[in-house]
């Protein structure tokens, strides 16, 4: 779907499943339904993000890679469709979280690679992250788009610093010496 839109089932029938198996005898027509996502989406944090990743954990390629951690501190799973990255306010829908990327469920983690190279794979951007605010964004369809978060970025002189959240998904933003990529942190002890 469109960003901003989620799959509501489909045209005619009580179905609601994304996806649906049919046999086909005579000419038939089937048409998914889309509703535009009206709620803001909470609980979703920009938790850590490092833009010189010189050792710290290597992408899917090998290379060591600037990384956005996203954590989903709510009781609701988080879908993606919605959400979008950038670095750049006058662009708020920079780069769309792609809704193939699975769900983030209650409690959990996911790293993105703020790298530029979306040909990778879909947990690449289409930016770099350098030392600058890193924005997330969601857009409501005819509405507008509503800042969900954002989080500077530790200098880019300082290889293997992030800047998050501790403990994880709070308002409280330090930076880290030893970054811990999508590892969950609760207790009072230093990171």
């Amino acid at each position: 779907p469109n960003p901003g839109y989620e799959f509501a089932g489909w045209l005619g029938t009580s179905l609601t499943n994304d996806s649906i198996t049919v046999d086909f005898y005579s000419d038939t027509l089937f048409t998914a339904v889309f509703d535009p996502i009206t709620d803001v989406i909470s609980g979703i944090h920009i938790n850590e993000v490092i833009s010189n990743n010189q050792m710290i954990i290597a992408d899917e390629y090998g290379d060591y890679e600037p990384f956005i951690e996203l954590y989903n501190t709510s009781l609701d799973t988080i879908n993606w469709g919605a959400l979008f990255l950038t670095n750049d306010l006058n662009d708020k829908t920079r780069w769309n979280i792609p809704s193939s990327i699975e769900p983030l469920v209650p409690g959990n983690h996911i790293m993105i690679w703020a790298d530029g190279d979306m040909y990778q794979s879909n947990l690449h951007t289409n930016f770099d992250l350098g030392n600058e605010t890193l924005y997330m964004f969601q857009l409501i369809p005819g509405i507008d788009t509503v800042l969900l978060g954002q989080l500077e970025t530790p200098n880019t002189n300082q290889a293997n610093i992030s800047r998050g959240s501790y403990p994880d998904g709070s308002s409280n933003i330090i930076e880290f010496t030893i970054p811990t990529p999508c590892l969950l942190y609760t207790s009072p002890s230093p990171r």
